[in-house]
């Protein structure tokens, strides 16, 4: 633990498949000097519904576990953190696809990421994609009203958009 919080120093973002719910809590628990490492993760699990909603329940192929395998294979961390960056890798392809395609389906989920706790290392990321900050509650409004226009009723899209913080007026 000593080596993680002296290899981590200044680290901005920590990356991780599952490191929201599972890894950071624990870390945490270990090592209270690493919560600030809960200020600005970036978890692939939780970005790949939103770049990825055809298959949103994406996991890590990790062929350690392969039953298939041969005997004797053990976990592999290394292995595990590449595979993290090869993820976040093809969803950045993704939502860049996405920004030429549907930049406001993209500021949208961008404004819906970043309303809670731990949201700073999703504002980090549709930041870069889109070359521009989280829209304001009155951007977010018009970008979420345009993409449920004609889709559903009036009552739901403004109750919905009320809900986050961008209300209808």
């Amino acid at each position: 633990m000593d080596r993680l919080e002296a290899d981590l120093g200044d680290t901005q973002h920590l990356i991780g498949h599952k490191i929201l719910r599972h890894d950071l809590p624990h870390l945490a628990a270990m090592r209270p000097g690493l919560a600030k490492l809960a200020e600005a993760p970036i978890d692939t699990l939780w970005l790949n519904p939103l770049a990825f909603p055809r298959n949103p329940y994406h996991h890590l192929v990790k062929h350690h576990h392969d039953g298939r395998l041969l005997s004797g294979h053990v976990n592999d961390p290394e292995a595990d953190a590449r595979l993290v960056f090869a993820v976040l890798g093809n969803q950045l392809d993704a939502f860049r696809a996405m920004h030429a395609q549907a930049p406001d389906a993209l500021a949208a989920y961008h404004y819906l990421t970043t309303r809670g706790e731990q949201d700073r290392g999703f504002d980090a990321v549709f930041t870069h994609v889109r070359g521009a900050g989280a829209p304001s509650g009155e951007q977010a409004r018009q970008v979420l009203w345009r993409l449920v226009d004609g889709e559903a009723c009036g009552t739901a899209p403004r109750h919905m958009l009320e809900q986050v913080g961008a209300p209808y007026t």
